[in-house]
């Protein structure tokens, strides 16, 4: 081999190498079934959707468990965690951005607005903070996260929603924020709560949010609610106390089945008590002009 074949060698090296280098670092373009466009990063370990100049993270490609998201891929700032799409015999259906992942600890940035349905549903998730920025989470976002211990949130979310945190047989307590005024449905069944303060924005509390959680033992309904539902602290076997104001006007008849330890605490003369009369639940007067705790 000649001087200027191997000169002209080298250059077509370099070249492909600049050319892979490019290839890995650049997005590659690719199409849902529905036709909208979505891309591939190698550099970012991520698959994303771009709309009105917002970045959308759709799915984790990488391996690491201890992840920090990025605040903008490419110039374009992230603000939503979102799904992405696999087709099985059924067609087409949509995944979390972390779903069934291996993933135990991630960083959300402050500009996420939104983190979607199943986005960290059966992973491996042990903690997580939510910051501020973000006010819609999906359903089933952390559900089934057997590790999951802390959630850690600022104030922002108004919602706690459906089955956003069921089965989580790890989680012990939890400190809402208070923009929190609505707990959805099954939004924490059957989980491992001890504990839960709940704060005095709320004024809503679906069916079943509370349903078989077997360690909770005390729980202060916020002064803002005006009715339990059906089945919402169905199955709580160790539930001894609940705090009811007077605000109160309806309970489900079936809200405390069983729940056999449970005594309901009130004032005397209000709804509370006459529910606990009409259902042999044993009822304790509470102090009027005390304000209600969370011990």
């Amino acid at each position: 081999m000649n001087k200027k074949t191997k000169i002209i060698l080298i250059i077509v090296l370099i070249i492909a190498f600049i050319a892979l280098i490019i290839l890995l670092l650049h997005p590659w373009k690719s199409n849902k079934s529905d036709g909208t466009e979505y891309y591939m990063s190698k550099k970012y370990n991520y698959w994303f959707e771009v709309d009105n100049g917002q970045a959308t993270l759709i799915k984790y490609t990488g391996e690491e468990y201890h992840v920090k998201l990025p605040s903008s891929v490419y110039g374009v700032p992230v603000t939503k965690l979102g799904e992405y799409e696999v087709l099985n015999l059924s067609g087409a259906a949509k995944r979390g951005i972390f779903e069934d992942s291996n993933v135990s600890e991630v960083s959300i940035p402050e500009g996420v607005t939104e983190i979607c349905n199943d986005a960290f549903y059966s992973s491996g998730l042990c903690e997580v903070n939510i910051p501020s920025s973000v006010r819609v989470v999906g359903t089933r976002a952390f559900a089934f996260c057997k590790y999951l211990r802390s959630v850690e949130f600022e104030t922002g979310i108004k919602a706690i929603s459906e089955s956003m945190f069921s089965n989580c047989k790890n989680l012990r307590f939890i400190e809402l924020p208070s923009s929190v005024e609505k707990i959805e449905g099954d939004a924490f069944a059957e989980c491992a709560l001890q504990k839960i303060d709940l704060p005095e924005n709320i004024d809503t509390i679906e069916s079943y949010a509370f349903r078989e959680c077997d360690s909770l033992t005390f729980v202060t309904i916020p002064p803002k609610v005006t009715s339990i539902n059906s089945g919402t602290f169905y199955s709580c076997d160790f539930l001894e106390k609940v705090n009811i104001h007077d605000e109160v006007k309806y309970i489900a008849n079936d809200a405390f089945d069983r729940c056999d330890k449970l005594t309901i605490c009130g004032i005397k003369g209000s709804y509370a008590e006459q529910y606990a009369n009409e259902h042999n639940i044993p009822f304790e007067e509470l102090d009027a002009t005390i304000e209600f705790l969370n011990k």
